[in-house]
């Protein structure tokens, strides 16, 4: 077996999950690229983000079985969008399809991909329902605001452990206020907040210098928030881990 590093960054839930502090995104990842990644992937714990919006699980799972890195080393996110809310299938059919285009038999991290279904506080009760059948370890939302939040956690007494959301660049003096709004209730509520293309999407952190990419994280960092990882380059993604590291 390969000799991984020992990776010591995590991320603890209120529910006292133990997570690493980053993500690997998967995102416009083909399975050739996602291979070429975890070929060379250094650390000996990781963290995949995946949605069924992607379209890509399954190539995320056989990219993970051709490239050797040992599954019980990796923490797995899933979310379930709204066209799988609306589609007239239960929430529990939805999450084992999941289940079994990734080849897993739970998962670690479930999330509400976003707030636009109509549906999405059913959900959220049925998600519990899995998560106490030990069928998820976290249950989570992504790109939710703080109404949203609210109303879940009103029809059910249960605040999400991970908010994932889009952390803008370049954006508007009153865009910025929006999220740090966001941020700061998810804090007090004592929910993990996980930025999502820290750098923009693919195409401008390509463009930005290492000091660019630097100043994000470490601004990232100064406020513990975790971070999502799209990139298919290797030297960009561990550059990212060893910046994190080392503004821990």
């Amino acid at each position: 077996m390969k000799d991984y590093k020992h990776y010591i960054g995590t991320i603890i839930t209120h529910s006292g999950r133990e997570y690493p502090d980053f993500a690997l995104g998967t995102y416009l990842r083909t399975e050739d690229e996602i291979l070429e990644l975890l070929k060379v992937y250094p650390y000996d714990k990781l963290m995949i983000d995946t949605a069924y919006r992607y379209n890509n699980e399954q190539a995320v799972s056989s990219a993970v079985i051709k490239s050797g890195y040992p599954q019980n080393q990796i923490v797995y996110i899933g979310k379930i969008n709204t066209g799988q809310q609306e589609s007239g299938n239960t929430v529990r059919e939805e999450f084992e399809g999941t289940l079994h285009r990734l080849r897993i038999p739970k998962i670690n991290i479930y999330m509400i991909h976003s707030s636009r279904s109509s549906k999405y506080c059913k959900t959220w009760i049925e998600m519990i329902k899995l998560q106490n059948e030990g069928l998820i370890d976290s249950i989570g939302v992504s790109n939710f605001g703080i109404a949203a939040i609210e109303k879940i956690y009103n029809q059910s007494g249960v605040y999400p452990e991970i908010n994932q959301i889009v952390f803008p660049q370049n954006a508007s003096e009153r865009d910025m206020y929006d999220v740090q709004k966001i941020i700061e209730y998810c804090q007090d509520k004592g929910i993990s907040v996980q930025a999502a293309m820290p750098f923009g999407g693919s195409k401008r952190s390509n463009e930005l210098s290492e000091l660019q990419r630097l100043v994000i994280l470490k601004q990232l960092r100064s406020q513990d928030l975790t971070c999502v990882f799209g990139t298919k380059n290797i030297q960009h993604l561990c550059q990212n881990i060893s910046w994190i590291e080392f503004g821990r």
